[in-house]
């Protein structure tokens, strides 16, 4: 990963600017319909015995597996779910993401 980890995005990202948000996987939390999450459609649902894992749709090229318990979770797919994490949480960097 090129860049510089900052550590406050405001003070090396300026308004408007591009950045790359990084959340490692167990940072981040189911939201159904939450203010602060990134917007998602569930596509599947696996059950691993005591968690379940989540694989929801950002958009038509990306998709994301979030971890949760089974027992305190109903989500099916099709339905819009939202991802959030706690800011402390995510790292920033300054430009774009480099591509795959």
């Amino acid at each position: 990963v090129q860049g510089t980890i900052v550590e406050k995005a405001a003070a090396q990202v300026e308004v408007g600017g591009t950045a790359t948000l990084s959340i490692r996987p167990e940072r981040t939390s189911l939201q159904k319909n939450g203010a602060t999450s990134l917007p998602m459609t569930c596509i599947d649902e696996i059950y691993t015995g005591h968690d379940m894992v989540l694989v929801a749709r950002l958009d038509a090229e990306r998709s994301f597996r979030i971890r949760t318990k089974s027992l305190t979770t109903v989500v099916n797919s099709g339905e819009e779910i939202g991802v959030g994490w706690n800011p402390e949480d995510a790292l920033v960097f300054p430009g774009a993401a480099p591509e795959a």
